[in-house]
């Protein structure tokens, strides 16, 4: 056995301990190192290495009630009262210090192997823990998350029914990707003949994973599209295969630069597109020198019809300059609303 198994399974057997019912007062560095036949200063750095796991820290508590940061400073400084103290996890509190919108939690390997041997195996997919359903209503969907996780980290194809599109077969799942307008998670992969698309994983049903069929792994630049997406949309007619020969396609996206011009006396806009455009690798938003109630944001875009809705949502706040084909859609859609605005006067 390897050190960094013994190791994994060192620290299982302590949480296994820690959270076992017939030690309901808790067990003590020295009840450790007695009951798992280790010295007693590699039990106590196990002890120092479990309690501060970002994820379950918040779980520990003393018999005492003592404070666990002042314990744990005490057991770095090798006091020997700290040695004494009689610690617990409280099953109700294990995992809960999570954010309260968090669906799942990459693990490390040492988080897979004690969750796996101490945390509720239901609730346990070897890459994921799942803490609430993900969406409200479709209570499936953890359980999607989790298999979609391992999927993609083992490289296997997966199968679907999705939305009234039938069945989706040799999905190649790559990475579940959130959209920063309208905050919906996406599954983003490939087909074994097309380029990266996106489904939205609360529209997947009876998902199967292929454990048999492996997937090469991703190559550098795989998923740079997702820098690009807006939306959360990539239409069929902004992917370009053309065949190379019987083995090899080229597949392009269809990204435009876009440029447009921000009428900053609109309210706080210029806030507002500031804070939903942040994060975007491309985009720069920047006020025009010459004129302080005039900005610019640009940006390079694949999914201009999310795009669109995006800015027709500011209506004459904002003007399109570049591309001049998005200009002509966005007056044509301008002059349309304004023409059933006057009729329904």
């Amino acid at each position: 056995m390897d050190m960094m198994t013994n190791a994994y399974n060192r620290l299982s057997e302590i949480m296994a301990y820690l959270m076992s019912d017939s030690v309901p007062e808790g067990v003590s560095v020295y009840d450790l190192s007695r009951m798992t036949d280790m010295p007693v200063d590699v039990a106590a750095r196990d002890i120092l290495a479990i309690t501060g796991d970002k994820h379950i820290k918040g779980s520990f508590y003393l018999q005492d009630e003592a404070d666990i940061n002042v314990w744990r400073q005490s057991l770095k400084d090798g006091e020997t009262k700290a040695l004494d103290k009689k610690l617990r996890i409280d099953k109700d509190l294990f995992l809960q210090g999570l954010p309260a919108d968090v669906v799942a939690v990459n693990l490390t390997p040492f988080e897979k192997n004690i969750f796996a041997s101490a945390a509720d195996p239901s609730y346990f997919s070897g890459a994921v823990r799942i803490k609430k359903p993900a969406f409200a209503g479709k209570t499936d969907v953890p359980r999607i998350l989790g298999p979609l996780q391992m999927a993609i980290e083992q490289g296997h194809t997966v199968s679907f029914m999705y939305g009234n599109e039938g069945r989706n077969e040799g999905f190649i799942p790559r990475s579940i990707y959130t959209d920063q307008f309208n905050k919906k998670k996406y599954l983003a992969g490939t087909y074994k003949c097309v380029g990266t698309v996106l489904r939205r994983i609360d529209h997947i049903k009876e998902l199967k994973v292929h454990s048999e069929e492996n997937v090469p792994p991703l190559k550098e630049g795989d998923l740079d599209i997702l820098d690009y997406i807006w939306g959360g949309d990539i239409y069929p007619e902004e992917i370009k295969i053309t065949a190379l020969n019987d083995k090899k396609q080229e597949i392009r996206y269809d990204i435009r630069h876009v440029k447009i011009k921000i009428f900053k006396e609109t309210g706080n806009i210029y806030e507002k597109i500031k804070t939903e455009t942040n994060g975007r690798r491309f985009g720069r938003l920047y006020e025009d020198p010459e004129d302080e109630d005039i900005a610019c944001y640009e940006d390079d875009v694949c999914g201009m019809g999310s795009f669109k809705k995006w800015l027709l949502g500011y209506g004459a706040s904002v003007m399109v300059l570049e591309p001049y084909e998005l200009a002509e859609d966005m007056y044509r859609l301008l002059r349309r609303r304004l023409k059933r605005y006057k009729e329904n006067l």
